[in-house]
C-alpha cells in the first residue's frame, strides 16, 4: 500500500519561495508539477512569458500515462498509473534495474580458453569499471564540449545530473540543446566501447520504463528479487522519487510477500528478529546461494533484521507463507526463512 505523492499547492508555494530567494528566473521544466488546478503564479489580468513557461510545463506532467501504449512498449503489465508513479507486474526472470556484466559471446570465449588449459585469462579478460569507462570515453571524444572534456573526471553519468552539470560553470554554462547533444553523444561512445569490450547491460524493468516508453527521468522507488514476481513501483520524475523514497525510509509501506518454503512449518505465525550481514565478494560461493548471512548481533558489519510470517497453507512436504519484511535487507526474507530451517524454494 503506498500513499500518493504529495501534490498540493503548499509545495508549489514553497518551490516559488525558494526560486524567488536564489533570485533565479524559473525556466521550461522546472516547475514543480501541481495536480488539478494550475500553476498559482497565473493570474486571469495578463500572461507574462514566465507564466507561459511553467504553463506548458504543467500540462505535459499533469498528462495521463497512456496505460495501452505503456503495455505494448514495455511488454508489462500495468497495475496502477498516474503522472507521478506507474506499478508494474514484474515477472520472475527479469531485472528491476539493469546489471551489467560481459555479453554471453564473452562468456563462452572465456570457457573455451579454461578448458583448453590458458593460462593468465583474468588478465586477459580485465575490463575497466563503468565509471573509468565514462571518464576515458570523456577524455578521448573530441566531440565532447572542450569545458567538458576538460572535467572528464568530474561528469555525472545520470541524464538529470549531467544536464545540470552542462549548465553551470563548470560545464561551460551550456545552453539545453547543447547539453542534450553532448549527452546522447557520450551515450552512443560509451555504448559503441562496451560493444567492443564485450560487455552490455541487462534487461530490466527500469530500462524499459526509460527507452522503450520515453519516461527518460523515470527512477527505481524499490527492487525486487530477480527471481521474484510482484508489485514494483517506479517514479516517473525526481520529485515523486524523492516523496516515494521517504516513505520506504520512513517505514509507511506495508508490504507483503508470498513465499513456497521446503518443510512443514510447526507455528501458525512468528516473528524472525536475527541481524544479517552481506557475504563479502573474496568469499566463492557456490552455485545462487543468498548473498547475506546470519550474523552475531556485535559482528562489526551485522545490520539489525525483522521480519514477520503467517502460515497460508501446508503441504505434504511444503508451506505457504505470507512474509512481512519491516526492514528492507538484501535477501531478507531468504536468509531469515533459511535460517528457521525452511528455505524458500525457487
Amino acid at each position: 500500500l503506498v500513499r500518493a505523492p504529495r501534490e498540493d499547492n503548499k509545495g508549489a508555494a514553497r518551490f516559488q519561495a525558494r526560486q524567488k530567494a536564489e533570485g533565479a528566473r524559473r525556466r521550461p521544466g522546472r516547475a514543480r508539477p501541481l495536480a488539478g488546478t494550475p500553476p498559482p503564479h497565473t493570474r486571469p489580468g495578463g500572461i507574462s512569458m514566465r507564466s507561459l513557461a511553467t504553463m506548458a510545463c504543467w500540462l505535459r506532467a499533469t498528462a495521463a500515462v497512456d496505460v495501452a501504449a505503456f503495455e505494448r512498449a514495455t511488454r508489462l503489465r500495468v497495475l496502477h498509473a498516474s503522472r507521478a508513479v506507474v506499478v508494474v507486474d514484474k515477472p520472475a526472470g527479469l531485472r528491476s534495474v539493469p546489471a551489467y556484466g560481459p555479453t554471453d559471446e564473452l562468456i563462452r570465449d572465456h570457457a573455451a580458453r579454461f578448458a583448453a588449459g590458458e593460462r593468465d585469462l583474468e588478465a586477459k579478460f580485465e575490463r575497466p569499471t563503468r565509471r573509468e569507462r565514462w571518464c576515458a570515453v570523456a577524455r578521448e571524444l573530441r566531440e565532447l564540449p572542450p569545458a567538458l572534456r576538460r572535467r572528464c573526471d568530474s561528469l555525472p553519468r545520470t541524464r538529470t545530473k549531467f544536464l545540470k552539470f552542462c549548465g553551470g560553470p563548470a560545464g561551460g554554462r551550456l545552453d539545453e540543446a547543447a547539453a542534450l547533444a553532448a549527452w546522447e553523444t557520450m551515450r552512443a561512445a560509451v555504448a559503441s566501447r562496451e560493444v567492443e569490450e564485450g560487455m552490455e547491460e541487462s534487461d530490466s524493468v527500469l530500462s524499459r520504463v526509460q527507452r522503450d516508453a520515453g519516461f527518460v527521468d523515470a527512477c527505481p522507488v524499490h527492487r525486487i528479487d530477480v527471481a521474484t514476481s510482484g508489485c514494483l513501483a517506479v517514479a516517473l520524475d525526481g520529485a515523486a522519487a524523492a516523496d516515494l523514497s521517504a516513505q520506504w525510509r520512513d517505514r509507511d509501506v506495508c508490504k507483503t510477500y508470498e513465499a513456497v518454503v521446503a518443510g512443514v512449518v510447526a507455528s501458525d505465525a512468528g516473528d524472525v528478529d536475527l541481524p544479517l550481514r552481506r557475504v563479502g565478494a573474496s568469499i566463492r560461493r557456490q552455485g545462487r546461494p543468498s548473498r547475506v548471512v546470519v550474523a552475531e548481533a556485535d559482528e562489526p558489519l551485522a545490520r539489525a533484521s525483522r521480519s514477520s510470517y503467517a502460515v497460508s497453507t501446508r503441504g505434504a512436504d511444503r508451506t505457504v507463507l505470507a512474509l512481512t519484511p519491516h526492514t528492507g535487507r538484501l535477501h531478507q526474507l531468504r536468509a531469515h526463512c533459511a535460517a528457521l530451517g525452511h528455505p524458500i524454494l525457487g
